[in-house]
């Protein structure tokens, strides 16, 4: 037996011990592709706004829900008179994320429990929501930190680096944790230029990256909110409609959102069970994460079989949608370890 029959037939095992309740499968598909990002598109954009000040329930919820755009707020507790109108956005499939309780310099173990530990529990009974994403005070981080935001049940961190330098990821540059607990983002300043912000748009699409957008206050006549880096609203709007114009090639979503799936991405495979019926081709879509926490659908590209036409995608006997991008590829989105999916022609 050769070395490569060697590895296939170890492959059969594992697999067969992996999934008992389910017939041999073949090694892992060599014509299917998980997109790097959501719908196939180029890039991600997250959209982050810090410490939950006067412009963001008046203006910028708003301003998004127009848009049919979501972003990632960082929450410091201590701050928060009124739980609802976070309650509204979080509703809206907005994330609210942790920022710490009192918003001080994280350089003590000591603080972790009442600055980390309690305002996640805070916000999460609030609001109702699991809080999966921490953004760093003043942006500093140390290893003792990072461990604890592990340990507490977060996926990830935002940091932030210097405005006027600015830095987005290239998607195969942010594989491990390092860089998930750290993450760069750009800051959006009262003087920022829309050909500017358009530019990291752009920077973002062609190096498939994630970028991350950090704002803090936005204000008008009406809502005076000039507690650091104040954009005015009509810049702002301005800012939202130059996003949206890459809706087609970025996929606008929260910060949480994007690590899930980008860490979903980069450990998922899919295999296909042998099937008696041919009308029927049977794949499983697998991942190494926990289920509880990794929950984001992954969008898929299959070569199909044949020339036949598909009458149905279903996972765990749910149908899902699915569409052709060209004679013999179809594209759809599955979640790992959700059960088969069932292709049917």
């Amino acid at each position: 037996m050769n070395y490569r029959s060697l590895v296939l037939s170890a492959f059969l095992l594992i697999s067969i011990g992996l999934y008992p309740q389910k017939k041999e499968f073949e090694e892992v598909l060599s014509e299917y592709k998980i997109c790097n990002w959501k719908d196939n598109k180029q890039a991600a954009v997250a959209l982050t706004f810090d410490d939950w000040t006067l412009g963001h329930p008046a203006i910028v919820v708003p301003e998004l829900q127009k848009r049919d755009m979501v972003a990632t707020f960082n929450i410091f507790t201590s701050t928060i008179k009124d739980w609802e109108p976070l309650r509204k956005a979080a509703n809206l499939g907005n994330e609210m994320a942790n920022h710490s309780a009192t918003h001080p310099h994280l350089n003590n173990d000591s603080l972790y429990k009442k600055e980390v530990l309690e305002p996640k529990e805070k916000i999460e009974k609030e609001v109702g929501y699991p809080v999966f994403t921490f953004a760093y005070p003043y942006g500093e981080l140390n290893e003792t930190l990072v461990n604890y935001l592990k340990k507490s049940g977060h996926i990830a961190a935002r940091g932030v680096i210097n405005p006027y330098s600015p830095q987005c990821y290239s998607y195969h540059n942010m594989g491990g944790e390092k860089d998930y607990f750290n993450t760069f983002a750009y800051s959006v300043m009262t003087e920022t230029k829309t050909a500017d912000y358009a530019a990291e748009i752009e920077k973002a699409v062609k190096n498939g990256g994630l970028l991350t957008y950090l704002y803090h206050s936005v204000y008008n006549k009406e809502v005076p909110d000039f507690s650091y880096a104040w954009v005015l609203d009509t810049l702002f709007r301005e800012q939202l409609d130059t996003l949206a114009s890459y809706k087609d090639r970025v996929w606008i979503t929260t910060y949480a959102n994007a690590v899930k799936y980008h860490k979903e991405a980069q450990c998922a495979k899919l295999v296909e069970s042998k099937s008696k019926d041919k009308s029927k081709q049977i794949f499983l879509l697998t991942d190494n994460l926990d289920n509880k926490l990794y929950d984001q659908t992954l969008t898929v590209i299959v070569n199909m079989k044949g020339e036949s036409k598909i009458k149905s995608v279903k996972q765990n006997s749910v149908e899902i949608p699915f569409k052709y991008i060209s004679k013999n590829q179809i594209q759809f989105d599955a979640v790992p370890d959700g059960g088969e999916i069932i292709v049917e022609s």
